[in-house]
């Protein structure tokens, strides 16, 4: 019989995380061993029954839960409201704005080529997609399979358990399965109780799905004529030959009574003639979901009112939400997890990272010159190193052919107030020159190199 000191079974308490049933387990994800967990979970079919506001309430207090979390019923939730078109095609617009940005690997200053032809696999792409899958999800799961070219599977999310980190084999199991710190080939991403945008989205989405159904049935209700026919209260043989009238003559609502009944059919158009109320329910709805997803709506969908000017500003509002997304993506990409997984495969990773492609925002850098301009005609003094880098110029090399555009005064007649003469084609002069480490530039050469980049810029 084995006997343990008070002092031993308190170290062996210690050790095991989490202390007590309230508590999330937080182990780094660290481990070195290998593992197959998908081919032994049992699969379950999504729960496609009806769902409602008070569906969704229940779903989201079983997953907060502090016990015995449950995300079963809230991600079958998540499933079905996928089903709205709008709502999906928010979430794959954010997604694309991301995965279609490009990158490289870098160790130190130089390039890895050999990267090149991971970054523009599918496999990889799938993995920012599944980063940014987790944003809406609260959680993504990847079990990479070993070989020579980086693959993974998806794990289920209903059998990931944050709160113990484990990976179950059977979804509605809480025990039962490996805990996924201890395995190097498992990625779990995401925070423990973070159920997601879809989790926010969800209470709009189902007061869609009702609104829509309303609307369906005021079209069949309202939307052909209703056809009332009459027949004598004692006479059989005539109700007989109406119905049979009736029935042959279409698909719209049709009504067989006495002529002695009195019949009234009220409708809801003295307030709702055209069914604008439906629309702009829907149209709300609409929009808080495109909050939300892109933080914008203009963006996402065509108001009807205002000018192109609050487009704009939401534009650019969410150009700071895909620049948020892509520094994220880029944190995870660059965490020791993923590096380490990337070796395996036989990558050459060491000492380097993933790092975006600067791309080119022509709207962005027309406003800029009109900064950068009167500063440099006032005197100011600037590198000609952060011209280059600014307005994304390659800087020539010893021995590249320089071009070189002269400044000179404007011609046009109707600002100078001469006659109009034949126009001449200006041709740039070249020679071989060495360009200068740090010498100032004027104004008539900076206007004339950047003029020679953004053709109408300055017009």
């Amino acid at each position: 019989m084995l006997c343990l000191t008070k002092k031993q079974i308190i170290h062996i308490n210690m050790s095991k995380k989490p202390v007590n049933s309230t508590q999330t387990s937080n182990e780094p994800q660290t481990g070195k061993g290998q593992v197959q967990v998908t081919q032994e979970m049992v699969l379950r079919s999504v729960n496609r029954s009806k769902k409602d506001v008070r569906t969704w309430r229940t779903a989201i207090v079983a997953a907060e839960s502090v016990y015995v979390p449950n995300t079963v019923p809230l991600y079958d939730l998540y499933t079905d409201i996928l089903l709205d078109a709008h709502l999906s095609g928010l979430i794959k617009k954010r997604i694309s704005s991301v995965r279609n940005k490009k990158m490289v690997f870098k160790v130190g200053e130089d390039k890895v080529d050999e990267m090149d032809s991971l970054i523009q696999s599918k496999a990889f792409s799938d993995v920012i997609k599944q980063i940014m899958l987790a944003k809406m999800w609260g959680i993504s799961g990847m079990e990479f399979i070993p070989g020579e070219r980086l693959t993974f599977n998806e794990i289920p999310r209903k059998h990931i358990k944050t709160k113990t980190q484990k990976i179950v084999y059977e979804q509605w199991d809480n025990d039962n399965g490996v805990f996924y710190p201890d395995y190097q080939n498992i990625w779990v991403v995401g925070e423990p109780g973070d159920l997601g945008l879809l989790s926010i989205c969800g209470f709009y989405a189902l007061l869609k799905k009702g609104a829509i159904s309303h609307w369906a049935e005021y079209v069949e209700l309202y939307g052909s004529p209703v056809m009332v026919l009459k027949y004598g209260g004692n006479d059989l043989q005539s109700r007989k030959v109406g119905q049979g009238i009736v029935d042959k003559a279409g698909n719209s609502l049709k009504i067989v009574i006495p002529k002695e009944m009195d019949f009234q059919l009220v409708d809801g158009k003295t307030s709702n003639g055209n069914g604008d109320l439906q629309e702009k329910i829907v149209e709300r709805l609409n929009q808080e979901m495109s909050l939300i997803i892109t933080g914008n709506t203009e963006t996402s969908t065509n108001g009807k009112g205002g000018t192109g000017g609050k487009s704009v500003v939401h534009s650019n509002e969410q150009k700071q939400l895909i620049k948020d997304d892509m520094d994220d993506v880029l944190d995870l990409l660059n965490s020791d997890k993923f590096l380490a997984i990337l070796a395996t495969y036989g990558y050459p990773v060491t000492g380097g990272n993933f790092e975006y492609v600067g791309e080119i925002d022509i709207e962005f850098l027309q406003q800029k010159i009109r900064v950068d301009l009167p500063l440099l005609q006032a005197g100011l003094p600037v590198s000609a190193k952060y011209l280059y880098e600014t307005y994304n110029i390659p800087m020539p090399e010893k021995g590249d052919q320089i071009v070189i555009l002269s400044g000179a005064p404007s011609t046009d007649p109707e600002e100078t107030g001469e006659e109009p003469t034949e126009p001449t084609t200006p041709k740039p002069a070249t020679r071989e020159k060495t360009p200068p480490a740090e010498k100032p530039l004027t104004a008539s050469d900076v206007k004339a190199m950047l003029t020679d980049f953004f053709a109408n810029a300055l017009t």
